[in-house]
């Protein structure tokens, strides 16, 4: 089975395999020449990928606020380019921060997404906070119509029929 996974190795994965000499090994085990591919190559799409994931990102149906917000930072984390220099790796960081935050936003969905819009909060931490309070507010609104609706519906009626009101 190994040989012919080597056998259907194409361009730079073949040049890999070929140049390395520990992949030779005839004893290896699928599992670690997979360990060792996924070290080398340890993400297959591309930065434009993972940008357009970010950008296009919509909160789903049902889906809770934290859910979306780890969702959409494990997405902003795949676009944060490695360097060396650690000013210029903050200035990524800072990139992605500013990146996650208009998304977020913008994607966020119902009452809360709109107050968030008009709002414009400067962190993520503020911006889940506000979302929450929102999407709580909203929530204890609607029990208390169901229970204003529901003491209507139970209250008997005062009005009378055929005689006076008086």
């Amino acid at each position: 089975m190994f040989q012919i996974a080597i056998l259907r190795l194409f361009d730079s994965v073949r040049a890999f395999h070929y140049r390395t000499r520990e992949r030779h090994d005839s004893n290896i085990s699928w599992a670690n020449f997979q360990a060792i591919f996924q070290r080398y190559f340890p993400d297959v799409k591309t930065d434009h990928y993972h940008f357009t994931q970010l950008q296009t990102a919509r909160q789903r149906k049902g889906e809770i606020l934290k859910e979306f917000e780890d969702r959409s930072r494990n997405l902003a984390q795949r676009t944060v380019i490695q360097a060396e220099d650690p000013v210029l790796q903050r200035v990524y960081y800072e990139q992605a921060k500013l990146m996650l935050l208009a998304s977020f936003i913008s994607d966020l969905s119902g009452t809360p997404g709109r107050q968030l819009r008009f709002e414009m909060p400067t962190n993520l931490d503020e911006t889940l906070n506000t979302a929450i309070t929102v999407e709580q507010s909203e929530a204890q609104e609607r029990r208390n119509e169901a229970f204003f609706l529901e003491a209507e519906a139970q209250r008997p009626s005062t009005v009378r029929r055929g005689g006076n009101m008086l």
